[in-house]
């Protein structure tokens, strides 16, 4: 079998792009020939809200994978390009695409559209049905973009049912899981990475990563914070903002919780990302809405529980009170609650944990995750 993955890759960072590389490599292992086909631009900078949208280090894996630098995601005649630079250089069976936003309607379904016209399976990886903030002509461009494939993957029950309820896609769905990532840094003990973050080690240190939107609820962190901030904790903020982060460090400030944050507004590169998770106690996602996430694999990568609000499909990778806490969303107070009960129970609840998240590391492997794909894609192969 022959696939081309479509969508983000080295040189491009973020969790999509680790994703794409280490299925790349994992499909490989499995004896399947596979290119990935990325982008030249993916966004005009006035459109990236971050301060960068490129990666400053080379992960291993990529000397092992060929990716290739083509789509201009605002050239409708990089659109056809590489439709035909697929289509008769590449002369993959399937093309698996990303879909993750409406903005990159326009360009991947374009060339998904002009391979299906030439007997080339198409399919996408789906990560959301819906952008997290409001997009101007978000559906009718979801909809264009779901025409251009003959079937879809989700890594949610959540995302399965928006596409088959709210976007009436009537094609085949496989509903699969976000396994856990792997290619990140062995662990280190929590007092090494403590020591090398400057953080102390008679805390609790509740840890929330990566990038830093409206939607991942940062203010309800900050809000439960505020009512428990007696206790022994250090909440640690380790990502880039992609808003002014004054709108934070105001409301930290007001509430008189300064002495018990610590802000990395930056980028976490993979090499240093096992810093942060070993030196954590547990991670919180209090998303106000969310798709699913890879925050959660990667916090049982490193064997930490978790804390998710009950939104999109958060909850379908917690087991509540046996991997972390399941709690509504934007309520400041069910949070608190949550980190008190694991401050009061914390010896015995982490030794349960890490039991429990052991045994789903397991379930959740990127092998298990690869065969089920070419299992499946081998039943819609003509």
């Amino acid at each position: 079998m022959r696939i081309v993955l479509l969508g983000p890759a080295h040189p491009y960072r973020g969790g999509i792009s680790a994703f794409n590389e280490r299925l790349a490599l994992e499909l490989q292992n499995e004896g399947v020939d596979v290119k990935i086909v990325t982008f030249s631009l993916q966004y005009p900078g006035f459109l990236f809200p971050g301060k960068s949208q490129f990666r400053s280090d080379v992960p291993p894996l990529v000397g092992k994978l060929k990716i290739y630098r083509k789509l201009n995601s605002v050239n409708p005649l990089s659109w056809i390009s590489t439709a035909l630079f697929v289509k008769n250089r590449l002369k993959p069976d399937v093309v698996i695409s990303r879909y993750w936003h409406p903005f990159i309607a326009p360009s991947v379904g374009t060339v998904l559209h002009q391979l299906r016209l030439s007997g080339i399976l198409t399919t996408a990886i789906v990560d959301n049905a819906y952008p997290h903030e409001n997009i101007p002509l978000a559906k009718p461009l979801t909809r264009y973009f779901l025409s251009s494939i003959e079937s879809a993957v989700t890594l949610s029950g959540a995302v399965t049912a928006q596409l088959q309820k709210d976007l009436r896609f009537r094609k085949p769905i496989l509903t699969l899981f976000h396994p856990l990532y792997d290619q990140f840094p062995n662990p280190v003990s929590k007092e090494a990475a403590r020591k090398r973050l400057g953080i102390p080690e008679d805390r609790i240190v509740v840890l929330f990563f990566g990038f830093v939107r409206p939607y991942k609820g940062l203010d309800t962190l900050i809000k439960s914070a505020a009512l428990i901030k007696t206790e022994p904790v250090i909440f640690v903020v380790a990502g880039e903002f992609y808003e002014s982060p004054e709108k934070y460090t105001g409301l930290i400030k007001e509430l008189s919780v300064r002495d018990n944050f610590i802000i990395h507004d930056e980028f976490v590169p993979d090499n240093e990302v096992h810093w942060w998770f070993c030196a954590a106690d547990i991670v919180v996602q209090p998303y106000k809405s969310a798709s699913q996430s890879g925050i959660t694999p990667l916090a049982y990568y490193y064997n930490k529980p978790v804390i998710v609000t009950n939104t999109g499909a958060l909850p379908e990778q917690v087991k509540h009170m046996r991997t972390g806490f399941i709690i509504p969303p934007d309520s400041p107070g069910e949070l608190a609650n949550s980190l008190k009960y694991f401050i009061e129970h914390k010896n015995s609840l982490e030794e349960r944990m890490r039991a429990e998240i052991e045994r789903i590391r397991q379930e959740l492997s990127w092998n298990a995750f690869a065969r089920a794909l070419i299992n499946w894609l081998k039943q819609h192969i003509v």
